[in-house]
Order: C-alpha cells, then sequence, then structure tokens
C-alpha cells in the first residue's frame, strides 16, 4: 500500500487566516484612531506626528 501524497494546502490556509485576523484587529483600531478619534478632538494634536 503507497502512502497518499502529502499536501502543502494547510500550510497556505494558515497563511491567509493569519492575514485574515492581523486584517481585522489592526483595521478597525486604525478606523477608531485616525476615522472618530482625532476628528472629534480626543486625541492631543502630536499624537499622529
Amino acid at each position: 500500500m503507497s502512502q497518499p501524497k502529502r499536501s502543502d494546502e494547510p500550510i497556505w490556509w494558515a497563511l491567509f487566516s493569519a492575514g485574515g485576523v492581523c486584517f481585522a484587529v489592526i483595521i478597525p483600531g486604525l478606523v477608531l484612531t485616525i476615522g472618530l478619534l482625532y476628528p472629534l478632538g480626543l486625541l492631543p494634536e502630536p499624537a499622529l506626528s
């Protein structure tokens, strides 16, 4: 009986999901900071410089 060929597909799915998790964590923080807090004056002026 021959061994089934190992797939490298799990590696690519792991990289894809890691990128999705990073995107899901970082983007809402950026939207909150740059899109809401800074324009409303809740962050000091030099906070983003």
